[in-house]
């Protein structure tokens, strides 16, 4: 489990129900490499986006951004993709079971042969991204594969990103602080300029582990802010609730 998953009801209903549950649509992701968690969830609340346009999620696991960011932007349309065939599935699956007329659109490919082979041009492009980098890596293979970034390094990223990303488009990503000011410096090189970032700690009073971004060709003055999910009595803080209250059951 993802230590960054915080333990809400829907882990409860998950026993019982075998779905997570959000105000507008349940989900399932027992075949997906990367399961919900709160990072995936905050990025999708927290993005400053119009939601005209077409967007394109890198890595979609169970397709858990596409669905939120469908939620928020019904007039968007939607792609998104993903190394593994299983998780490609259960997007597509969740995508249906959401009964609605959904404009997403999953596929099963590299990030960086899908770069090459697009003319398309997206105003957003967001990614909870894979970031271990020479570590240790666990039995899975295909858990290794989501969440090391031996197969996206940063760079390769970024230079998809530029290929990809509409003029005044946005890219929007979660990463470890340290992770995040690397992929930064690398994004920089190659013109792709930090305009917005939330510093995110799990708890008031301790220190930032992940970095919400916000990126863009535009050249600006970086606008920076915390965020903590709990206060010091271990509540969840009225700014956590503000963002992703729009999708929890829990938050009514």
């Amino acid at each position: 489990m993802d230590y960054w998953m915080c333990i809400y009801p829907i882990r409860k209903m998950k026993k019982e129900s075998k779905a997570f549950r959000f105000k507008s649509f349940e989900m399932f992701d027992h075949q997906s490499t990367m399961k919900i968690g709160t990072d995936s969830i905050l990025l999708a609340s927290w993005l400053n986006w119009l939601g005209k346009g077409h967007y394109l999620d890198i890595g979609c696991g169970c397709g858990i951004i596409a669905l939120l960011l469908s939620q928020r932007f019904p007039g968007s349309k939607g792609m998104a993709i993903d190394i593994d065939a299983d998780s490609i599935h259960q997007t597509q699956s969740n995508i249906e079971l959401a009964q609605k007329t959904l404009q997403i659109d999953a596929s099963c490919i590299d990030f960086k042969d899908f770069a090459q082979q697009s003319n398309q041009k997206f105003d957003l492009v967001v990614s909870n991204p894979p970031y271990f980098h020479n570590s240790l890596k666990g039995p899975k293979a295909k858990r290794n594969q989501a969440r090391h970034n031996d197969s996206l390094p940063f760079d390769a990223m970024v230079c998809g990103v530029l290929q990809t990303l509409s003029p005044d488009g946005k890219l929007a990503l979660i990463l470890p602080s340290f992770e995040a000011s690397v992929f930064t410096e690398i994004a920089e090189k190659h013109g792709l300029h930090l305009n917005r970032k939330t510093c995110l700690s799990t708890r008031r009073g301790k220190e930032a582990s992940r970095w919400l971004m916000e990126l863009s060709f535009t050249k600006m003055d970086v606008q920076i802010n915390e965020l903590c999910i709990r206060n010091a009595d271990n509540t969840f803080s009225e700014e956590f609730i503000g963002l992703t209250g729009q999708f929890y059951i829990c938050f009514d």
